[in-house]
C-alpha cells in the first residue's frame, strides 16, 4: 500500500475514543463540555463570561487534562497515541471480546458443506464492522505494538491502560488472522468457484472490501475456466498438429533413372552367353 492508496484512507477513518493526557491549547473546539467548562471556570473565578478579561486565547480554549474525546478518527490521533499525549480506554464495539466471540463461534460452527449456502449464516461484517474491518483492526494492533516497541517492555507493563489494550489487541489480532484465513474465507472461495451464471448480489452485500476483490478474483477464474472449456479442445488441437508439422522431417523423393539402352543391350549379351 502506498500513500495515495484509497483502501488504506478509508482504512484510517476507523474512530475511536481516546482521553487526554494534559492541557491541550488551542483545541477545546474538538469538545463541547470543554467550550462548557472554561466558561463555568470564568464565572466562578472572576464572576462574569465576558472573555475580553483574558489577554491571552490560550487560556479560554485549552483542552483540560482527562477529556474523552469521542470519535476521533484514526488518523488523526495515531502520532499522538505514539507520542503518549492520549490514552486508549477500549477499542471500538465490533473490535470488543463479545463480538470477537461471535467471529470465532461463527467460524467454529460452520460445517464443511456450509460452502453451498450462499450467505446463509455468514456474520455481515459490512454493516457490524465497516467496509475495511480487516484493515481497521490491523492499523490499531500495530499501533499499539509500536508504541509498546517504542516505550519499551518494563515501562509499558507499569501502565495498566496501556497493559490491558495490549491483551485486548493480542486477541483481536488472533480473531483477524483466523477469521480471514480460515473458515471464512474458505467458504468465499468456494462460492466464487462455485457461481457461474448465479445471482451472487445479496452474498457480495455482507462481504468487506478485501473480501470482496478475493472473491472477484474467484469468480473471474471461474468465467475464464468456462469460457475455455466452452471452446472445446480445437485450439489445443491446432496447436499440437502445427508443432507436429514443424518437426516431421522431410524425405527426398528418389531421382528417375532414365534408362541406357547399351547397358541393356550388354547384360543381355551375358545372359545368353551363361546360358540363361
Amino acid at each position: 500500500m502506498g500513500y495515495y492508496d484509497i483502501d488504506e484512507i478509508l482504512a484510517e477513518d476507523e474512530c475511536l475514543s481516546v482521553t487526554t493526557k494534559f492541557n491541550f491549547l488551542n483545541l477545546s473546539f474538538l469538545d463541547e463540555d470543554a467550550l462548557y467548562d472554561n466558561r463555568r471556570r470564568r464565572r466562578l473565578n472572576h464572576g462574569t463570561d465576558d472573555e475580553s478579561i483574558y489577554d491571552d486565547v490560550d487560556e479560554k480554549s485549552y483542552l483540560p487534562e482527562s477529556t474523552m474525546l469521542e470519535s476521533m478518527p484514526f488518523w488523526s490521533i495515531k502520532q499522538w497515541f505514539l507520542l503518549s499525549f492520549v490514552s486508549i480506554q477500549s477499542l471500538p464495539r465490533q473490535f470488543r471480546k463479545k463480538f470477537r466471540d461471535k467471529l470465532d463461534a461463527s467460524a467454529a460452527m460452520s460445517s464443511v458443506d456450509s460452502g453451498t449456502n450462499h450467505g446463509g449464516d455468514i456474520i455481515d461484517l459490512r454493516l457490524r464492522g465497516g467496509n475495511y474491518y480487516y484493515e481497521a483492526g490491523m492499523n490499531i494492533v500495530n499501533l499499539v505494538r509500536s508504541q509498546e516497541i517504542s516505550r519499551g517492555r518494563s515501562d509499558s507493563s507499569r501502565d495498566t491502560d496501556l497493559a490491558h489494550l495490549r491483551r485486548e489487541t493480542v486477541a483481536l489480532k488472533r480473531t483477524i488472522l483466523l477469521t480471514y484465513s480460515g473458515e471464512r474465507l474458505r467458504r468465499i472461495l468456494d462460492w466464487s468457484l462455485s457461481c457461474h451464471d448465479e445471482d451472487v448480489s445479496s452474498l457480495i452485500g455482507l462481504l468487506t472490501e478485501a473480501e470482496r476483490r478475493l472473491f472477484i478474483v474467484g469468480a473471474s477464474s471461474t468465467t475464464a475456466f468456462f469460457r475455455w472449456k466452452n471452446n472445446g479442445m480445437r485450439p489445443i488441437i491446432k496447436i499440437i498438429l502445427q508443432s507436429k508439422a514443424s518437426v516431421t522431417p522431410t524425405v527426398a523423393r528418389p531421382k528417375s533413372v532414365t534408362p541406357n539402352h547399351q547397358d541393356l543391350g550388354v547384360q543381355l549379351v551375358r545372359k545368353r552367353q551363361r546360358g540363361y
